[in-house]
């Protein structure tokens, strides 16, 4: 009786692993690629395609199927299409600081750097809320830039910060006159002149909304629920706050994942993705890794000063670029979805210059969904669970195993 008890142990956890693994390895979703003909294609992928990934792209495979059912992979390269910005800096010689009352006076001189849109002022010096006059040099007449131009810094105890960039038209003076008011003896340790490009990229915008819920007079702070349609990839909010005045509040983001009943009832899950700073200066945008969520909840730590008003947010995630090479005659898939998959390892990615510049784009075909996955689906475990819950597979069998020979072993003698 013992030994029908052991085998059918082993038989159960076999089964269990059986369906583990097949969690671990399957990709839930696939869509077809069309009207492959050449060897480089490239695919925009959907943002529902995104949607379901891991937030990684770790799981993306482009399989194809010759006539005798072979199985084809295909190598790709993934690209995203966020916004780029590129700085060329140059240090500028600093001369003739001079003081005339309350006000400081400096000259820089640049290098050959051509046209500028921004310098940076090296002010060591912290709170503080000045003003610039920024001049420009021709001949031997100066032309006014900016004006009364703010620049500040700060440190209290939700962290530090410094705004002391002037942001000017496209210039090319050699010479540039700075001029600090309503600072007490600012020492300026250098000036960068910086040449500032930036190129769009391309994103996907989620609808969603923002909803006061609570303010903490004790805590000094204010909860936000941010809502999105459905659940969706988003890497960027940007906020739009009521009235025209500076602020800086520390932040955090979390995303609400599950709900649990407890004896003092429904508590919310929350995975924490975000414990940054919301800026004025930055435009009200904050940017982060990744997440698939559709229940955001925002917490902003006010201190002493009132709570914000949001009218509303946009949230976004960029787009993705993907490149494909395709060398035999195939029909070709898309598969995606799948928690255990590794990023792929492919020899495209280290001979990117070979890739061509232009080439033609595929679409994707309708989704279908594998419907072995369907099963497991409400039972759905997450993968460092799945990977313990084998390993005690294994080590559970191979104690059975152990046993059932020593036992074996005993009976024969």
């Amino acid at each position: 009786m013992m030994k029908i008890n052991n085998y059918v142990v082993i038989v159960c956890m076999l089964l269990l692993a059986n369906v583990v693994v097949g969690q671990v390895g399957e990709y839930r979703y696939k869509r077809s690629i069309k009207d492959v003909k050449d060897i480089w294609h490239s695919i925009r992928l959907p943002q529902d395609v995104l949607n379901h990934t891991n937030v990684d792209n770790s799981d993306i495979r482009i399989v194809g199927y010759d006539q005798s059912g072979k199985e084809i992979k295909v190598p790709y390269l993934l690209t995203s299409l966020k916004d780029e910005v590129l700085i060329e800096s140059k240090v500028a010689n600093l001369f003739n600081t001079s003081r005339l009352d309350s006000v400081y006076v400096y000259v820089a001189e640049t290098e050959e750097i051509g046209k500028i849109n921004a310098i940076d002022l090296g002010i060591d010096k912290l709170n503080f809320d000045g003003r610039v006059k920024l001049e420009g040099k021709v001949g031997e007449d100066w032309f006014v830039i900016l004006e009364d131009y703010r620049i500040f810094s700060f440190s209290k105890p939700s962290g530090s910060y410094a705004y002391t960039r002037l942001e000017i038209p496209l210039s090319d003076y050699k010479s540039y006159r700075i001029s600090l008011s309503n600072i007490v003896e600012p020492t300026l340790n250098g000036v960068n002149v910086v040449r500032r490009s930036e190129k769009k990229g391309a994103y996907y915008t989620s609808n969603a909304t923002i909803k006061h819920i609570e303010d903490n007079s004790k805590l000094n702070t204010s909860k936000y629920l941010i809502q999105l349609d459905y659940p969706s990839r988003i890497a960027e909010f940007i906020f739009d706050v009521e009235g025209d005045y500076d602020y800086y509040r520390k932040i955090e983001l979390s995303a609400i994942v599950d709900s649990i009943q407890s004896k003092s009832g429904w508590k919310k899950l929350r995975n924490t993705f975000y414990k940054e700073s919301l800026i004025s200066t930055e435009g009200g945008k904050v940017s982060f890794n990744d997440v698939v969520a559709n229940s955001i909840e925002m917490t902003v730590y006010n201190l002493d000063d009132q709570p914000l008003q949001f009218n509303s947010v946009i949230a976004r995630t960029p787009q993705y670029n993907l490149v494909a090479r395709f060398l035999d005659d195939c029909d070709y898939y898309l598969n995606y979805g799948n928690s255990g998959a590794h990023p792929p390892q492919y020899d495209v990615l280290n001979f990117q210059d070979s890739i061509p510049e232009s080439m033609t784009a595929l679409k994707l075909g309708e989704v279908s969904i594998h419907k072995s996955k369907e099963v497991v689906d409400d039972f759905f475990i997450p993968t460092s669970v799945l990977y313990a819950i084998m390993a005690l597979i294994i080590a559970v069998i191979g104690w059975f195993t152990i046993r059932m020979l020593s036992t074996e072993s005993e009976g024969g003698e």
